[in-house]
This record gives structure tokens, sequence and C-alpha cells, in this order.
């Protein structure tokens, strides 16, 4: 296996590792592609061999894919992050920040389907450090647009929070 292709895998390990939630395969290839010099192709067969080995997990929703970190890769990464230069890590862990990705502290998104007698109440929530920062209840009239939103909630809390922000400031 070609050294190149180990460094390719450690650094969507990172950023996967030290992102406050699922990574789109855009936000990988966003900056490692513009900032770090990686073939396109070469970054796609890295993340697709850690997607086989368990590494990460992908998630489809609707046309995008969603990537988080297993505890396997934790572990892994744990083994050879110590082989990523200090200098790389530091412009990933930069690059998570600017784009509001970086781990703020232990931000918890959750979300509750609640059945009433004639529709579903959807209850969505971000804690930070145990704190609420934000609680939205909205009522649908299905089950299946109910959990829509639930597992759209996992993936898009922040820009949710970040455009409610926006338009009230």
């Amino acid at each position: 296996m070609k050294t190149e292709n180990i460094t390719y895998k450690l650094i969507v390990l990172y950023l996967l590792k030290n992102s406050s939630d699922a990574l789109s395969t855009s936000q990988i290839s966003e900056y490692v592609l513009d900032q770090l010099d990686i073939n396109y192709f070469e970054l796609q067969q890295a993340i697709t061999e850690l997607t086989q080995t368990g590494l990460i997990l992908l998630e489809t929703q609707a046309t995008k894919s969603f990537y988080t970190i297993t505890e396997e890769g934790k572990s892994t990464l744990s083994y050879f992050e110590k082989d990523l230069p200090d200098m790389l890590k530091k412009r990933l862990l930069d690059y998570l920040r600017e784009e509001g990705l970086d781990e703020k502290g232990h931000v918890l998104a959750t979300s509750d389907i609640i059945r009433n007698e004639t529709d579903f109440l959807v209850h969505c929530q971000i804690q930070e450090d145990k704190n609420c920062i934000l609680e939205i209840k909205m009522t649908v009239p299905t089950v299946e647009t109910a959990k829509a939103i639930c597992q759209n909630w996992a993936f898009r809390n922040q820009q949710v929070y970040n455009k409610l922000m926006e338009e009230l400031l």
C-alpha cells in the first residue's frame, strides 16, 4: 500500500474525529483537494476503503453522502495519529474551525417523535455541555415526515442554528 494512500486515510479519519458533526463528501474534498494537493481519485479510493473496512460510516441523504468515524476508526487513528505532521493537523483543525465544524465542547443534537391523536410532534434540540442552546417543536401530519425531520436534524442541526441566527440578528 502506498504511503500517500495511508496518509489520505489518516487525514480523513482526523477530520472526522475532530468534526462536531458528520461531514459530507464535498466538505472533506473541498479542503483536502484545494489545500493539500491530493488527487481526487486517490482521495475517493481512500474514503471507499475506510468505509469498506468499517473505520467510517456512510449515510446518504437525498443526493449527499455523509461520513462519521466509528469507534474502530477512532481506535485506529489513535495508533497512527502521530504519523500526521503537527503542522498538517493544525491546518486541518483550522479548516474545521473556519467552517464552523470543529468540536466546540460536547455538542449533542437530539430529536424525538411523539404521537398525538391526529398528528406527530417532532422535538429537536441542541445541547452544548448540558445547556440547551436551541429547541424546536413542530407538529407534522405523518410519521414519515417526522422521521425525515429527525434524520435530517442529525446532519443539518448546525446549519439550521446558523440560519436562525442569521435571520434573527
